[in-house]
């Protein structure tokens, strides 16, 4: 039997074909999925979080129509257990590629701060860490590692990032 002659994953013959069709467009038209991120500095010290073998920014995919800031307070509450985040600050966009499946990403980062506690990492965080400058021992994604090298270019050049209104 053909792939698309059984049921894949609960789907049938034509929704699987669907699927695989809009994947191999998206390839070759160069798609870019989009993710909101947030920057989480305290203490000279950058939030990430660790999904499978990478360390990323907390955030993840903007639903159909959802804006940003709502993306982004709905990721972290989803992946930190409650966390809220406030005092939102743009500090601009980054493409690269996604660890597990070498797709094209554009990354829209927000500075932000923890309202309240830190929530304990959800089932789809193995772990949070406080990193530092040393990132050496680190499995930073290729997005996270562009990010952190503008974030150091900004602490280096004094720049502060302004509150977004």
């Amino acid at each position: 039997m053909g792939a698309f002659q059984q049921q894949i994953d609960g789907k049938n013959e034509a929704q699987s074909l669907k699927v695989y069709i809009f994947g191999s467009i998206k390839h070759l038209c160069g798609y870019m999925r989009v993710a909101i991120n947030a920057a989480i500095i305290q203490d000279s010290r950058l939030l990430l979080v660790r999904k499978v073998e990478s360390w990323i920014l907390p955030g993840g995919k903007p639903k159909e129509g959802e804006e940003d800031l709502v993306c982004l307070r709905r990721e972290v509450r989803e992946e930190l257990s409650g966390t809220e985040l406030n005092n939102f600050r743009f500090c601009g966009d980054f493409e690269g590629i996604t660890p597990h499946k070498g797709d094209k990403l554009r990354a829209r980062v927000y500075f932000a701060d923890i309202d309240g506690q830190l929530g304990q990492p959800s089932a789809e965080i193995a772990e949070y860490a406080w990193i530092g400058k040393d990132t050496s021992s680190f499995r930073l994604s290729d997005i996270t590692r562009k990010i952190i090298e503008s974030l150091k270019l900004r602490e280096d050049e004094g720049s502060r990032p302004k509150k977004r209104a």
